[in-house]
């Protein structure tokens, strides 16, 4: 199955309803709908500028990283000066009841202030899922 975000064609491996994107490496998010591009095939140059942040997921939303950044569990990132943590989570298409745990720089976000809150650059964005256990 295939899919497209930005213009490129994206695997995807599960049914629609449990869609995870395959997002290239050195993926760029870039505008305020918060589209994908690749580094390698980037779109022709523009007035936004951008910044690097690190992106990690934890447990079992590594599934939604590339697959040559699972084992590490992060990849860089470049995203437009001033997104919001939910700007950058947009393209991932990660159910929201899975974001469950979202930290910046190792200070806890609230879901209320994921959609303002721009990050800087160099920030640290770390996800994790709801967990339980005993």
């Amino acid at each position: 199955m295939q899919d497209t975000v930005a213009g490129q064609r994206l695997q995807t491996t599960r049914p629609q309803h449990l869609r995870i994107l395959r997002i290239r490496k050195n993926a760029r998010i870039s505008g305020r709908g918060a589209s994908v591009h690749s580094a390698d095939n980037a779109s022709p140059v523009s007035s936004i500028t951008h910044m690097q942040i690190t992106f990690k997921l934890y447990a079992m939303l590594n599934e939604y990283l590339p697959a040559d950044k699972r084992r590490g569990n992060e990849m860089p990132l470049e995203v437009p000066e001033g997104a919001t943590i939910q700007q950058v989570l947009e393209p991932f298409q990660m159910p929201p009841k899975l974001v469950h745990l979202v930290l910046v720089n190792g200070r806890y976000i609230a879901p209320a202030d994921r959609a303002t809150m721009p990050l800087q650059p160099g920030d640290v964005l770390a996800i994790w899922p709801p967990v339980a256990g005993g």
